[in-house]
Order: C-alpha cells, then sequence, then structure tokens
C-alpha cells in the first residue's frame, strides 16, 4: 500500500520489518529495493546527489541479497539490470537480463528490457528483435512499440517506426514522448520525400510532425525536447528553401526555428546543442538579410560561444563550432552552410 501512494519511507520501514522477522525472505529484500531507488530519485530532484547515490547504492545490494537466497529469482535479475542500467553500467544489466531469460526465455519484460539495452549500445537490430518478441509475448505495448518505433527510427525505417508509434498513439496512456517521438519520425521521412521531389507528401509530413511536436509540447510541462525537434525541422527546412532560392521563405523557417531553440533554452539552458543551433541560424539569417547581417553575426556568436562554454570536452560538435566561430570572426568571409 505504501508503495502505491509513494510513501517510499514507509515501504522501506515495512520491507525491512519484514527482513527483521525473516532474514532470507528474498521477496522483501526485492520489495525494499524499488522503494530505496525511487527515493533516490526524489533525493536528486532536490540536489542531494550524495544521498541520491548511496539510495541507489542500497537498492542493487538489496536486489544481489535477494539472489544470494534465490539465485532463480528472475524478477531479481530484472530489477539489478535496470538499476545497473539507470547507472549505465550497459554490460551488467545486459548480463542480468540474459541471465533471468535463462531462468524464464519467455519472460515479455525482460526480453523488452534486453531490447531498451541493446538499443543504448547503438545495436539497434538487435533491439528490434528483442522488442519484436516482447510484443508478440504479451509486454505493455505503449511501452514496447515506443521502443521499438525509436529503434526504427535510428535505422531509418521511417515507415514502420510511424506505424510503431501510431499504434503507440492509440493505446491508452500515450505520453507526450510518444508524439514527440512520432514527430521526429515525421521530421525525417520528409527529408527523404524532398530529396525526391515529393513536396507534397513532404508537406503532409511537415504538418504531421508540427501537430505530434505541438501535442508534446502542451501534455508535459517544461518539456523542452519537442521545441528542439520542432526547431530542427524548421532549421531543414530552411536550408532546403534557400538551396531553392526561396529566400523569404527560408527567412520565415529560420525565424520560427530560433523561436522554438528559444523556447527550449528557457526550460534547459544547459543545453549546448541548442545554443549551438540557434547560433547556427542566426549565421543562416547572416547570409539572407545582408542589411542585418552584422546583427545576426554578432548574435551568433554569442550563442556559440555559450554552447562552447557548456560543452564538455568530448562534446561531439565541438570541431564544428571552433569552426565557426573561426569563420566568423574573420573579417571578409562568412561560411556557406546552406
Amino acid at each position: 500500500a505504501w508503495f502505491s501512494n509513494k510513501d517510499w519511507t514507509r515501504a522501506i520501514e515495512d520491507a525491512s520489518r519484514a527482513i527483521e522477522i525473516e532474514p532470507r525472505f528474498a521477496r522483501a529484500f526485492l520489495k525494499r529495493a524499488y522503494p530505496r531507488w525511487e527515493r533516490g530519485k526524489q533525493l536528486a530532484e532536490v540536489g542531494k546527489t550524495r544521498e541520491a547515490e548511496a539510495e541507489w547504492k542500497a537498492a542493487i545490494i538489496d536486489s544481489e541479497s535477494a539472489l544470494r537466497i534465490r539465485p532463480d529469482y528472475v524478477a531479481a535479475y530484472r530489477a539489478r539490470g535496470i538499476f545497473r542500467f539507470r547507472f549505465r553500467d550497459y554490460e551488467g544489466a545486459r548480463q542480468d537480463f540474459l541471465k533471468g531469460l535463462e531462468i524464464d526465455p519467455d519472460d515479455p519484460d525482460l526480453h523488452m528490457s534486453l531490447g531498451v539495452v541493446y538499443m543504448k549500445i547503438g545495436n539497434y537490430a538487435g533491439g528490434i528483435h528483442e522488442l519484436t518478441i516482447a510484443i508478440e509475448g504479451g509486454a505493455n505495448p505503449n511501452e514496447a512499440r515506443n521502443h521499438r518505433g525509436s529503434a526504427l527510427l535510428k535505422l531509418e525505417r521511417f515507415d514502420e517506426a510511424i506505424a510503431d508509434f501510431d499504434v503507440a498513439v492509440r493505446l491508452h496512456g500515450t505520453t507526450a514522448e510518444t508524439y514527440n517521438s512520432r514527430g521526429c519520425a515525421y521530421s525525417a521521412r520528409l527529408l527523404r520525400h524532398l530529396e525526391a521531389n515529393r513536396r507534397k507528401e513532404a508537406t503532409l509530413d511537415f504538418e504531421r510532425a508540427a501537430a505530434d511536436f505541438t501535442k508534446a509540447a502542451g501534455m508535459k510541462e517544461r518539456y523542452a525536447d519537442p521545441y528542439v525537434n520542432r526547431g530542427n525541422m524548421y532549421a531543414n527546412s530552411s536550408r532546403y528553401l534557400a538551396r531553392h532560392e526561396r529566400t523569404q521563405e527560408a527567412i520565415k523557417a529560420c525565424t520560427e526555428a530560433m523561436a522554438d531553440y528559444s523556447r527550449a533554452i528557457a526550460i534547459d539552458p544547459a543545453r549546448c546543442d541548442t545554443w549551438c543551433d540557434r547560433g547556427r541560424m542566426h549565421e543562416m539569417l547572416a547570409h539572407l538579410e545582408r542589411d542585418r547581417a552584422a546583427e545576426h553575426r554578432e548574435k551568433a556568436k554569442a550563442d556559440l560561444l555559450k554552447a562552447k562554454s557548456l560543452a564538455a570536452p568530448d562534446w561531439p560538435r565541438l570541431p564544428e563550432l571552433e569552426k565557426l566561430l573561426r569563420h566568423l570572426h574573420e573579417e571578409d568571409q562568412l561560411p556557406c552552410i546552406f
């Protein structure tokens, strides 16, 4: 009951009393592990990082205690795998899910969890295989199809990805993330339509993507992803329009992209990608609006320097950003990015 009410402290206390009464009660250890993990998340949300990590480590220890008592305890392997996954120990998580499947090869939740691990390490084909087994075995269809749709999207199998997201959207409990993911699939497919000069199909996918991103942003407070993704869609459209000398339409698309990037920055100001992307749009406008080139160049520099100040040394886009800054500081030449 305490777990259902999200009273993690009392849930932990009750499980601890059960363990005191019966020290080899494996299920009680597992019942204590989950609320410990959840209490750790609560502590992390208020900035108590050290206390949160202590709770998370205790949750892993409890799941290990359950496995020492019952080495065939499938739920404990899944729990420890989930905890390890959240600690970014993807290999440890993979091993736990595989061990659980050795004991119960038909467990759909384990197949789904394993599929998510494969996605995280870049094995999208492996992820799709496991998630398909999970769907066929009766795993939560909303969650499983969301994950499989995301893997299909990574492999640019856009029609299949959209089909999975469509099913998820029709199901009860659809989340903002589902709409955001389907919007990404439409947005990616429209680029393929543009490359093939299928302008009607591209327009339809643009409208569908925009609607999904708008829906996602409205469903979840302070959710930056749909603004970033809608901004990226406008940015890609502006480059296409500029290449085809549709200057006024390109300027409008640039402006829409920057507005979405600004909304995302207001929600998550530490996101260096978004600062970089808005800086690129200012740079592009310096080409499109020659009478305001100096203004746009200065704004581009400011955004790119902000992105650089936030970036980690191994940020993949750092070479791109530094190259743009070098060009912007040259007086006689601006880079052409479209």
